[in-house]
C-alpha cells in the first residue's frame, strides 16, 4: 500500500549529513513495512534486526556496549554487511534494548552506512535510557494510513487528488461524481480508520470485517498498556482508555475524569492518561482561555478533549448495528463525536497544533488554529447543513482572515470571503497550503 512517509524517507536519506533516524508512533500503524518497502527501493543492501523476534540481538544488545563492540557483532552475524552508503541498518523494535538508543550517538558517527530505528512505545520507555542522543539522532512520528492513502487503497486514483487541488485552488465545485465518491469514501474511511491492516481487510472484504479488525486491535492495545505501564498506572490507564468513547458521546465532550469513574478526580488518573499520550493512543485537544497569539501560551492545561488516535478503534466499540447505520449515514447522537475524532486524527498526522473554544455553554469553536494570517478557525459538520451562528459571530468578533466550514457540501465560499466551505474528503489537502 502507497504510504507518503515514503517521501519523507527519501528526503531523510538525500540529505546531506544525514543522523540515524528514530521513527516512532503506536503499534500496527504500518512502521515495519514502509521501513522495509522504502530499503528494498532505494538500498542494495539492508541488515534487518527485529529485537523483538531475534532473541540473539535482543540479548546482547540489552546490555551497553560500545560502537565497535556493537559493529563486530554485526559483522560476524551478517555476512552480507558491507558499511557504505549503499546499506540500510534496520533496527526493529528499538523500544526493547534501551541501550541501544544510546549507542546511536556513536554509531551515526563510527559507520558509513545510513541506521533507521522503529520503535512503539518508545515514550514511555525513555526512563530506561541511560542517556537520548540528543543531537545525534533523527526522529520522525508516524500516524495511521491519511485519508488520502485510505483513497488510493480504495481504488481511486491519485490523479483526482489534483483535480480536487485544482478546485480548492480555483474556488470551483468538485465534479458531481467525483464528489460522491469521495464522500462515501470518507464515512468509510472515518468508520474503517488508518491501521494498514484494517485497511487491508476493508479493501478484500468490507467495514464489516475490517470493524472485526479494530477490535482484536483494541484489545492488543490494552494488553500493550499491561506489559508495558507500570503496576501503579496499567489498571488505570486501561480505565481511561475505555472511558473515551463515553467522554466523546457527552454533550460536553470536555474529558470528565468522573466518567471514568464515579468519584475519582485528576489526582488518581492525570497520570495513567498522561501514559496513553505518550504512548500514541489518544489524542488531547486542550481549551483555549482566549484568542490571541501565540494560541498555545492560552491552552487551559487541566481543560481537554481525548480522541482515539485512530477513528477506526472508536467506531469499532460500537455494536455491528450501530456501524450499519453509520455507514448508510444514520449516525444520530454520535454524529459529533465521530467526525470530530477523525478531524483530530487527521490535525494530528499533518503535525498542525490545534485547540478547541468554549466562551459559553451555547456556542463553542471545533477546532482552531494558527498560521502567517492569524487565527483559523475551522468548523465540523457532519452533514449538508452548514449554517452556525456561533461560528459566524466568532469570526465577526474577531480578527479573523481565513475560515473553514467542512461538511459534506460542495466547495463554495461566504459573501466577505472569509469563510472557505469545503467537503471533509478535502481536510488534508486544504491544510497542505495553510
Amino acid at each position: 500500500m502507497y504510504r507518503q512517509i515514503e517521501e519523507t524517507l527519501l528526503e531523510w536519506k538525500n540529505r546531506a549529513s544525514h543522523k540515524p533516524l528514530i521513527v516512532t508512533g503506536a503499534r500496527q500503524i504500518g512502521k515495519t513495512y514502509s521501513i522495509e518497502a522504502f530499503g528494498a527501493r532505494f538500498y542494495p543492501r539492508m541488515i534487518e534486526m527485529n529485537l523483538q523476534d531475534d532473541v540473539t540481538s535482543r540479548e546482547y544488545f540489552e546490555k551497553p556496549r560500545s560502537a565497535r563492540d556493537i559493529i563486530t557483532f554485526i559483522e560476524i552475524n551478517f555476512p552480507d554487511f558491507i558499511d557504505d552508503a549503499d546499506t540500510l541498518l534496520f533496527f526493529d523494535e528499538i523500544q526493547l534494548c534501551p541501550e541501544l538508543i544510546t549507542s546511536l550517538k556513536f554509531l551515526g558517527r563510527d559507520l558509513a552506512c545510513d541506521i533507521i530505528c522503529s520503535g512503539s512505545m518508545l515514550g514511555v520507555r525513555l526512563h530506561e535510557t541511560s542517556s537520548w542522543p540528543v543531537g545525534y539522532v533523527e526522529t520522525l512520528t508516524m500516524h495511521p494510513m491519511s485519508f488520502t492513502e485510505f483513497a488510493i487503497a480504495s481504488g481511486i486514483d491519485a490523479k483526482y487528488q489534483d483535480v480536487l487541488r485544482q478546485c480548492i485552488s480555483d474556488g470551483n465545485a468538485v465534479p458531481d461524481a467525483i464528489h460522491d465518491r469521495f464522500s462515501r469514501v470518507f464515512v468509510e474511511y472515518m468508520l474503517c480508520g488508518g491501521l494498514p491492516e484494517t485497511v487491508t481487510s476493508y479493501r478484500e472484504g468490507n467495514i464489516s470485517a475490517a470493524v472485526r479488525v479494530n477490535r482484536r486491535l483494541a484489545d492488543d492495545y490494552r494488553i500493550d498498556i499491561a506489559n508495558y505501564a507500570d503496576d501503579r498506572t496499567k489498571i488505570k490507564a486501561q480505565e481511561c482508555f475505555d472511558s473515551v468513547p463515553n467522554q466523546l458521546a457527552k454533550e460536553n465532550k470536555k474529558f470528565q475524569y468522573n466518567v471514568v469513574k464515579k468519584g475519582y478526580n485528576a489526582r488518581y488518573y492525570e497520570e495513567s492518561l498522561t501514559w496513553l499520550e505518550t504512548a500514541g493512543l489518544i489524542i488531547k485537544t486542550y481549551r483555549l482561555s482566549k484568542i490571541d497569539l501565540p494560541l498555545k501560551a492560552h491552552k487551559e492545561l487541566g481543560i481537554f478533549k481525548v480522541y482515539m488516535f485512530d477513528s477506526g478503534i472508536l467506531a469499532g466499540q460500537f455494536s455491528d448495528r450501530d456501524i450499519s447505520q453509520f455507514a448508510q449515514g444514520n449516525m444520530g447522537m454520535y454524529k459529533g463525536m465521530l467526525y470530530e475524532n477523525v478531524v483530530a486524527q487527521m490535525l494530528a498526522a499533518i503535525g498542525r497544533e490545534a485547540y478547541y473554544y468554549e466562551p459559553n455553554t451555547s456556542s463553542e469553536i471545533d477546532f482552531i488554529t494558527e498560521d502567517e494570517t492569524g487565527i483559523v478557525p475551522i468548523e465540523i459538520k457532519g452533514g449538508l447543513h452548514t449554517r452556525s451562528k456561533s461560528f459566524d459571530n466568532f469570526i465577526k468578533n474577531h480578527d479573523v482572515k481565513k475560515a473553514y466550514r467542512f461538511s459534506h457540501k460542495n466547495i463554495g465560499i461566504s459573501g466577505d470571503g472569509i469563510t472557505k466551505y469545503l467537503p471533509l474528503y478535502t481536510f488534508e489537502l486544504c491544510f497542505d497550503n495553510i
